[in-house]
């Protein structure tokens, strides 16, 4: 079903008018905020902005982007949809750069901006290709009204035209996740960004004077989701990864971004130990993973002192027995052949 929803996504350029889309809205339902942020994504925002904007809804929802002061025009592409639809889009417009002062910046002036108790998240360089994700995601999550939080499997490539892979997949049947562990055991995230619904109420908790220093608030959403209810899990493929995008996380990731997860690490680390609930929780396991994701990105750079140095912190988090880390451990003193190992393995594109 989704490669059809997809298939015609990308074929079809046809969009319905603001007066169409607000046929399908029933007063009396819960609302919708969808949060957009968006920095230098002028080759990808009209894609995101056309997932809205197929949206057939009986849940009403505004549009909130928010522009960070892009420089590639990303500001007239958005301009240009609020025009047509200045009932639905909401646009923040900077005029000099806030993310690079504040991390948290950019989404909290979102939710700001934000009138509905519901709040789903697209990034400027991902989107959605079912017109039911919104109306699939919000009748679950009020089907079970103590969990706080839906989201579902995507899809992850650097092009939609490219071989896509399935992201975040935790089997064909419906999940519920109320242990947190659920979350900090995986090795990469949980669920993808875009397909995150949730209850206001989250955002309004990590938005607190605590969390200000943290400049990835995903895995936040989400352990806080688990903690202030639970996470249903649907096998609804309804959302696309685009991977290492301009700007994106994972293109600084690809690029040997080294220094960026080294930060990530020790913000992590300080966060955990300002907060006590943070604090009672084992990550040892995801703090392995982030310091292994170091040394890896160090090895790619032929700093090999790096490289022992921060898979010593890995194993001294946790040691995973699964075969593919112990070809790293085994390796450890000789992390040249390693080296040429993983690039004629192609591991390190």
């Amino acid at each position: 079903m989704y490669k059809s929803n997809l298939n015609l996504f990308l074929s079809n350029n046809e969009l319905p008018s603001q007066e169409e889309i607000v046929s399908y809205f029933n007063s009396n339902k819960p609302k919708v905020s969808i949060l957009c942020t968006c920095y230098n994504h002028a080759k990808y925002i009209e894609s995101t902005i056309k997932g809205f904007l197929i949206q057939k809804s009986k849940f009403p929802f505004e549009i909130i982007i928010h522009d960070d002061a892009s420089k590639d025009g990303s500001k007239d592409i958005i301009e240009r949809f609020r025009e047509k639809y200045p009932s639905l889009i909401k646009l923040i417009i900077q005029d000099e750069n806030v993310y690079s002062k504040d991390k948290q910046a950019p989404l909290r002036n979102c939710l700001d901006s934000a009138e509905y108790d519901y709040i789903a998240l697209c990034e400027g360089d991902d989107f959605w290709f079912d017109p039911e994700k919104l109306e699939k995601q919000m009748n679950v999550l009020l089907s079970h009204k103590d969990l706080s939080m839906v989201v579902a499997p995507g899809l992850v490539s650097e092009s939609p035209f490219s071989k896509k892979k399935l992201h975040c997949y935790h089997g064909a049947d419906s999940i519920t996740f109320n242990n947190i562990n659920s979350v900090l055991y995986q090795s990469n995230q949980f669920a993808p960004t875009a397909s995150y619904l949730f209850k206001r109420s989250i955002l309004n908790f990590l938005y607190s004077d605590a969390f200000s220093e943290m400049s990835i608030t995903d895995l936040f959403i989400e352990i806080y989701a688990i903690r202030l209810g639970g996470i249903i899990y649907i096998p609804e493929i309804m959302s696309y990864y685009r991977l290492a995008s301009f700007g994106s996380w994972s293109e600084k990731m690809r690029d040997g971004g080294t220094e960026a997860l080294i930060e990530y690490y020790y913000s992590l680390y300080s966060l955990i130990d300002k907060d006590p609930y943070l604090r009672s929780l084992n990550w040892e396991r995801k703090l392995a993973i982030i310091s292994l994701s170091i040394a890896l990105s160090f090895l790619k750079n032929k700093d090999y002192k790096g490289f022992k140095s921060y898979l010593t912190l890995s194993r001294f988090h946790h040691n995973f027995p699964q075969f593919k880390f112990r070809i790293i451990y085994m390796f450890s003193q000789t992390p040249s052949l390693l080296n040429i190992l993983f690039t004629l393995l192609g591991r390190f594109k």
